[in-house]
């Protein structure tokens, strides 16, 4: 990978101060800093992949309005947590990646340095730092859009948990909207049955009056 290419870039051989026991030695750890780094962000990915199943199966009870609040928004949470703990795996590993960016580079300023004092092997010095800046450039980008995503990701699992408190309270309300409506429904007819049994009666002394009458 990239991180490979850079290591084996700190151990070119250029024909002056690199030679020595300090530089080499310097440049050996540089390379097995950036192997390693390279090992742990592939090892990040693999358990970001593996944690895909449970983040779908917590999206599925998000998404299911019959679940109750306090497990959905369970659900939400655990999906951040996860998201957020290989958020934070990265930006770790990142950081890693510049600060040893940043020492390939001075390294390799001290390498330009002796070339333009031996008068030789300049301009590949100076193409192997223009690489290195490079690469300085895009892990820098890389941590600018990582940092860009892990805002991102904050603001949607709050959003997430505003909209299923906001179902909720929809649904009570609707709950209390429902039984009120059959409250009122049920008082109107006890009325209607009242009245009607009220006109029964009125009914029913009027006939008895007029067969008293006759």
């Amino acid at each position: 990978g990239s991180l490979t290419f850079l290591g084996d870039l700190m151990l070119s051989v250029f024909g002056f101060d690199s030679s020595t026991t300090a530089a080499v030695t310097a440049a050996e750890n540089l390379k097995q800093a950036y192997k390693d780094l390279g090992v742990e962000m592939d090892n990040i990915n693999k358990k970001e992949a593996q944690s895909g199943r449970q983040r779908l199966k917590n999206k599925q009870i998000i998404d299911d309005e019959t679940k109750s609040e306090k497990e959905r928004i369970g659900a939400a949470i655990d999906n951040f947590k996860i998201t957020q703990k290989h958020n934070k795996d990265k930006l770790n590993n990142l950081k890693d990646q510049l600060a040893a960016d940043k020492e390939a580079i001075q390294q390799q300023k001290t390498r330009v340095k002796a070339a333009r004092k031996e008068e030789e092997g300049v301009a590949e010095a100076l193409e192997k730092q223009s690489e290195l800046i490079k690469a300085q450039t895009k892990t820098q980008t890389d941590l600018g859009t990582l940092r860009t995503k892990i805002t991102q990701d904050t603001i949607n699992a709050e959003n997430t948990v505003a909209g299923i408190k906001k179902t909720q309270i929809d649904k009570d309300k609707q709950t209390q909207d429902d039984a009120e409506k059959a409250s009122e429904k049920r008082k109107q007819k006890r009325i209607a049955d009242a009245n009607e049994a009220a006109q029964a009666e009125i009914t029913l002394a009027r006939q008895i009056q007029k067969i008293q009458d006759e």
